[in-house]
C-alpha cells in the first residue's frame, strides 16, 4: 500500500510543495485486498464460487424472482477493524447476470434498479447448507474466477483530487481546496494544474479491491444527477476490472451504504454503481 512518511502524514512521492497543507489531507481506513489463485473455503472470503449459506436458507432473487449470480464475499474477521464496520460475520453480493449493468444503479434514467443483493450472516457456523445452486449462465456473470481467496492488507487510503474541491461529498472536500487555488495558497493556473496531476498520479490504490476508504468515480459522484445518492457516504465494496473480472468496459463496482445503516448492520439500503 501507500508508504506514509510519518513526520508528514502523506505518502512517499509527493513533492515537498504538499507538506503544508498534509494536515488537511483527510485519510480514511481502508482494507485493501488481493485476490490470490488458491481456492477459499465456504466461510472465508473470495470471489466467485460457492457462498456459504446457514440453515434453511434461500438463494436470493431480483425483481422478477430470477436467481441472481454470486459475485463475492467478504468474512468481517479476516481484515483488520475499520470504525463502524462489523468485527465478525459474512457479507455477501449478488448481482444481476441478465443485466448489462448487472442490477447497479441506472445514471441514465436516474433510478434504482433493485438487481442485486447484500447479505449479511452475523453468526456463521461451520456447517455448510446444501442449498441448491441454481441455474444461472456463469458466461454472462462479470466474473470468470472461482472461489478465489481474498488476502487483506490495512492501510490509509488517500482522497481522490475531484473529492477535495470545495463541492465534493466529503468532509475533507469541506476546508481544503489546494488544487482550485480559492483560499489564496496558489494562484496561478499552471502551478495548480501541475499539483493535481502530481497528485492523482501518486494516487495508485483510488482504483483497487477494498473495503472502506474512498470510492471510485472516473465519471463523477453519481450524486452530481440525484443529490440524495450522497447519503451514502461509506464504500462497503469496491471490486475492479481486472484479471477474471470485467464489468462491462473495464468499469468498477462501488457498492456504498449510509454510515447510520452501516452501524445498525442494515445491509437492506445499499446504492451500487458501475463506473466505467
Amino acid at each position: 500500500m501507500y508508504n506514509i512518511d510519518p513526520k508528514t502524514n502523506l505518502f512517499r512521492g509527493l513533492s515537498q510543495k504538499f507538506v503544508p497543507f498534509a494536515d488537511k489531507i483527510k485519510t480514511l481506513p481502508a482494507a485493501f485486498f488481493k485476490i490470490q489463485p488458491n481456492k477459499a473455503t465456504f466461510l472465508q472470503s473470495k470471489v466467485g464460487g460457492t457462498p456459504y449459506f446457514p440453515p434453511n436458507a434461500l438463494w436470493p432473487l431480483g425483481r422478477k424472482n430470477q436467481p441472481l449470480g454470486f459475485l463475492a464475499q467478504i468474512n468481517c474477521a479476516e481484515f483488520e477493524q475499520i470504525e463502524g464496520f462489523p468485527k465478525s460475520g459474512i457479507l455477501q453480493f449478488f448481482v444481476d447476470p441478465d443485466d448489462e449493468f448487472y442490477g447497479s444503479f441506472e445514471q441514465d434514467n436516474k433510478i434504482y434498479s433493485r438487481n442485486f443483493r447484500v447479505l449479511f450472516h452475523p453468526k456463521p457456523i461451520m456447517v455448510q447448507n446444501s442449498i441448491a445452486m441454481p441455474n444461472i449462465d456463469q458466461g454472462a456473470m462479470p466474473i470468470s474466477c472461482e472461489d478465489s481467496r481474498i488476502k487483506f492488507e490495512r492501510g490509509k487510503d488517500f482522497p481522490p483530487s475531484s473529492l477535495l474541491g470545495p463541492d465534493g461529498p466529503f468532509s475533507s472536500s469541506k476546508r481544503f481546496s489546494p488544487f482550485l487555488g480559492i483560499n489564496g495558497e496558489w494562484n496561478e493556473i499552471i502551478l495548480a494544474e501541475k499539483m493535481k496531476q502530481e497528485y492523482e498520479n501518486a494516487i495508485t490504490y483510488i482504483n483497487h479491491p477494498k473495503i472502506g476508504g474512498f470510492p471510485c468515480f472516473f465519471n463523477g459522484h453519481p450524486g452530481q444527477l440525484n443529490s440524495s445518492l450522497y447519503q451514502y457516504d461509506r464504500l462497503l465494496f469496491q471490486l475492479p476490472s481486472g484479471r477474471d473480472i470485467m464489468f462491462g468496459d473495464c468499469g468498477t463496482a462501488v457498492f456504498m451504504i449510509k454510515k447510520d445503516a452501516l452501524l445498525q448492520l442494515d445491509f437492506s439500503e445499499v446504492f451500487f454503481s458501475i463506473d466505467a
